[in-house]
């Protein structure tokens, strides 16, 4: 009775983990879509020559992007760019998309508006790109991940028995 209750918790276990990776998968998908949404109204916002600190300010006041907690820093001051640095740094995403955000911020502010207009177009087409590449695989993943902790729970409860 007891090794039967055992099994079980490590079942459960397992697949507590495969719901977990799987959320993964999800949230960073999720993260990856308001990015890019993100970048594509910061090119609108540039086309008609809003302050980045007014882009800023009015993304993070939207209900939609108040999660993307990089954009309340504010750019003006000495330590702002490296603000937003650290704080894209946390975020649960690929070291590629992170450093394209780093560099597309800390470039943001210092040039004319078409050159601006031009970077965020780019960065919006790097996410697309990235958010397309991880919406094929998506739903198997996800899948795959709670499956793998299904059976990797069993796999280590019939090594018990």
């Amino acid at each position: 009775m007891l090794r039967t209750a055992g099994c079980m918790l490590v079942i459960l276990s397992g697949m507590g983990v495969g719901r977990i990776v799987s959320d993964m998968i999800q949230k960073k998908y999720i993260l990856l879509s308001r990015l890019h949404d993100m970048a594509a109204e910061i090119t609108v916002m540039l086309s008609s020559l809003v302050t980045t600190s007014d882009i800023l300010n009015s993304l993070y006041s939207s209900e939609k992007y108040h999660d993307l907690t990089f954009l309340s820093c504010d750019i003006t001051r000495p330590d702002g760019r490296t603000n937003i640095a650290n704080m894209i740094d946390t975020l649960p995403a690929d070291r590629d998309i992170k450093d394209q955000l780093i560099r597309f911020f800390n470039d943001l502010g210092t040039a004319d508006s078409d050159h601006e207009c031009a970077k965020a177009k780019l960065l919006t087409a790097n996410l697309a790109q990235s958010k397309d590449e991880l919406a094929q695989h998506y739903r198997s993943d996800k899948k795959l991940a709670r499956v793998l902790g299904l059976m990797s729970g069993a796999f280590a409860a019939v090594i018990l028995v």
